[in-house]
């Protein structure tokens, strides 16, 4: 949950709000755009996948079209003020954005920016083999990203599974258009955790399995819609997909009395060399993760986060939900607030791959079979795209009598 008073929970529950929104440039020029002149709406939306990252993405309307944000990082603030005290604002901010594209409307007179947080920013920012020192452990490797990426690490990571798995190589060396964004995924996957932003800070959160931070009753809500219970959770698979190289933990007891629900880790270059090793340390972590998906207009409040457990209730039944998307906008004075909760299943995009060809592997060799005199050749290129596989190799087969090539 994003750091709120609860004089500003009081404000925002408030059946008649009173609240504003400003902009602050925080590198070069430190701009403010404030409501009350130059902001027309600001619309944070923050969607990912549980297991791997989340991100937020930001519009931002402005009158005038001689305004440049392009490359400026932009922290947003809400103000909402208590209807005893016209004179007490209090406020909360929604950390970094990096602007990366505007758009200008010379018919309207107003210029649009669409930028992201650091974690959405990751994705353009493409892994080279100088980046990283290897060998290093699960743990350092995330100390390496969110340096690299420009941001603290805000999570202690001895406390997570697999923190201390030693990895021995390079694993991205021969995977072309890799970026910061996939590696945060793998480190996630590999720790049984989430990757978000929170307070500036890059966090890795485990399956929120303790009490709810926030109660919603039907006066909170303006519209609510309920699906069955996801989990528990009580398998993990990971995979070598498309060729289903699967190695299966779960916990059978768990099995019998809810039935299965597998938690899928396919393609995570950390796991592969040592899947039956880490597995347990995962399926430890994760086990017992259940919740309700909803999908819920609230009355606008504000401060939840992605992975945020929260408790609703119609007065008579009670079901705990695990937020994994948000919609705020903010426009001509006024608040609406859209929060999911998402399970994962098997057609959930993969939003920390998505966006064009994932991943490229090459591999080239060159076999010398002196004794049967024969050389064997392969140039091959791999396309990985949401989770399907396209080859493309030329292969050279050449002894004393012939040679043979394959494309």
């Amino acid at each position: 949950m994003i750091n709120a008073s609860e004089r500003f929970k009081t404000a925002m529950r408030q059946p008649v709000k009173m609240i504003g929104m400003y902009l602050t440039e925080v590198n070069g020029d430190h701009r403010v755009f404030r409501a009350s002149d130059s902001l027309v709406s600001v619309e944070i939306e923050t969607i990912g996948s549980l297991f791997s990252t989340a991100a937020k993405a930001i519009v931002i309307r402005l009158i005038g079209t001689d305004v440049n944000l392009v490359d400026s990082d932009i922290r947003p603030t809400l103000q909402a003020q208590i209807s005893t005290n016209p004179s007490e604002w209090n406020e909360i901010d929604y950390g970094i954005f990096r602007i990366n594209e505007q758009e200008v409307d010379l018919k309207t007179g107003t210029t649009t920016c669409r930028g992201y947080d650091m974690i959405g920013a990751a994705a353009d920012l493409p892994y080279a083999v100088s980046d990283i020192e290897w060998k290093c452990t699960v743990g350092s490797l995330a100390e390496q990203v969110a340096k690299r990426i420009g941001v603290e690490l805000g999570t202690d990571m001895s406390t997570l599974a697999n923190y201390d798995y030693l990895i021995e190589e390079d694993l991205y060396e021969k995977i072309s258009e890799t970026n910061y964004r996939n590696i945060l995924a793998e480190i996630a996957g590999a720790t049984g955790t989430t990757c978000r932003m929170h307070n500036d800070r890059l966090e890795f959160i485990k399956p929120p399995l303790a009490e709810a931070i926030d109660v919603l009753s039907y006066d909170n809500l303006l519209d609510i819609k309920r699906l069955p219970l996801y989990g528990p959770i009580n398998s993990v698979v990971l995979a070598r997909t498309p060729q289903e190289d699967n190695i299966v933990l779960s916990d059978d007891e768990s099995i019998a009395s809810n039935g299965l629900t597998e938690l899928k880790l396919a393609n995570n270059e950390i796991l592969d060399d040592a899947r039956e090793r880490l597995a347990p340390a995962i399926l430890d972590t994760v086990k017992n993760f259940a919740f309700t998906p909803i999908d819920a207009a609230t009355e606008g409040h504000g401060w939840y986060e992605f992975g945020d457990r929260i408790l609703v209730t119609d007065g008579e039944n009670d079901w705990e939900s695990v937020i994994t998307e948000i919609k705020l906008v903010f426009s001509g004075g006024g608040i609406k607030e859209v929060i999911k909760a998402i399970a994962p299943d098997e057609t959930q995009t993969n939003y920390a791959l998505a966006g064009g060809i994932t991943k490229t592997l090459y591999n080239t060799e060159i076999k010398v079979d002196k004794q049967n005199q024969r050389i064997d050749s392969i140039v091959e290129e791999q396309q990985i795209f949401e989770g399907e596989v396209n080859n493309n190799f030329t292969q050279i087969n050449q002894n004393i009598s012939s040679v043979i090539t394959s494309v």
